[in-house]
């Protein structure tokens, strides 16, 4: 691993298995370590990364590895708490958006980032989408006038069947 950083991914299901692999194709983060508290996730995660520990718990994964980078890829009302344990445990932070569910705690992440006097970004990958930069392109070349207003949104429908249907871990569709 010499010279590459410590990756991490809290959170491995859904997309954070994306995170990790995005991680690993910069060449200069090795993941190390990943996180679930779904425990079937353990070999998939290791056909993954087979180099990375697998985890339960996010406190014990950020107290053994010591990550450089820990991606927080949770349900939304849980990015807060775990992304201030990761920067008291020294690890610059992405978070999946969005940062938080209440103003208050995106507050106290940012606090904990300056405290440790590390990194805390939010990942928001549709900027670098090529249908949002085409757009961007034509918007900018003044082709279709003065623009007031753009929407733009991906067909996606919370159920209650996974935590993004429920309102207390997602923070509702707004």
């Amino acid at each position: 691993m010499s010279g590459k950083k410590r990756g991490a991914v809290i959170g491995i299901g859904g997309i954070g298995m994306w995170h990790g692999e995005m991680m690993q194709a910069t060449g200069r983060i090795e993941v190390t370590a990943v996180c679930d508290v779904n425990e079937t996730l353990r070999q998939k995660a290791a056909d993954k990364f087979p180099n990375a520990t697998f985890y339960p718990s996010h406190k014990e994964m950020l107290a053994r590895e010591k990550p450089d980078i820990t991606a927080v890829v949770t349900p939304h009302n849980l990015h807060a708490p775990i992304a201030v344990e990761a920067l008291k445990a020294g690890s610059n932070v992405i978070v999946e958006k969005p940062m938080a569910t209440r103003y208050e705690d995106a507050l106290a992440m940012i606090r904990a980032a300056r405290r440790a006097k590390r990194s805390l970004t939010v990942f928001h990958n549709r900027r670098l989408d090529g249908w949002f930069l085409a757009a961007m392109s034509v918007i900018k070349s003044g082709i279709l006038g003065e623009i007031i207003e753009m929407q733009s949104s991906i067909n996606y429908k919370p159920s209650p069947a996974t935590w993004r249907g429920w309102k207390e871990a997602s923070g509702g569709i707004l």
